[in-house]
């Protein structure tokens, strides 16, 4: 994936007891490619020629359970 930064905001305090937030951009044609952020904004690349891209945001307890999970489209 050629990369072009772009950030990706979340409120971690949204979530008790959220550690950190896996990213996983997904791009149209399917590739995915997680990012780990412990605070927001949260920067990761997107490749701007295949159109829009979905990101899959998991909230994630210090052990790494998924705590509570969304989407941005």
């Amino acid at each position: 994936m050629i990369g072009r930064p772009i950030r990706v905001a979340f409120d971690m305090a949204s979530v008790p007891g959220a550690a950190a937030v896996q990213v996983t951009t997904i791009a149209p044609n399917g590739e995915q490619v997680e990012t780990w952020c412990a605070s927001s904004p949260c920067t990761v690349a997107i490749d701007a020629r295949q159109g829009a891209d979905i990101f899959r945001l998991e909230y994630l307890a210090a052990g790494g359970a998924v705590l509570a999970s969304t989407a941005l489209h």
